[in-house]
């Protein structure tokens, strides 16, 4: 029977790929504060990418830490699951109007 425990290998020194969740999967365990903290992770990550000329790969990133910021409960963009990050029209789709109200 598998352990319900994490390994040593998904604790200490694991690696991101090791860990990786689905940001739906991510978001669904996390409260405000760790939305928050998410969201300035993949800035963070993507900020490394663009350092890195790797820019398709940031625009991911800084598009789905503003998904992480986003109030209630929103539906993961189809188009952030591309191997190429969304440009023009279906990136500026992906940010709404621009505007938040209190109650969003």
């Amino acid at each position: 029977a598998a352990s319900a425990e994490p390994g040593p290998a998904a604790t200490a020194g694991a690696s991101p790929r090791a860990a990786y969740r689905h940001p739906t999967e991510l978001r669904a365990t996390l409260e405000e504060p760790g939305l928050l903290a998410e969201a300035a992770r993949q800035k963070e990550q993507g900020n490394e990418m663009l350092a890195n000329g790797l820019l398709d790969a940031a625009t991911q990133c800084y598009l789905t830490a503003l998904w992480f910021l986003r109030r209630g409960s929103p539906t993961y963009p189809k188009a952030l699951n591309l191997q190429i990050a969304p440009a023009g029209e279906a990136a500026a789709s992906l940010l709404g109007g621009g505007r938040v109200s209190p109650d969003q």
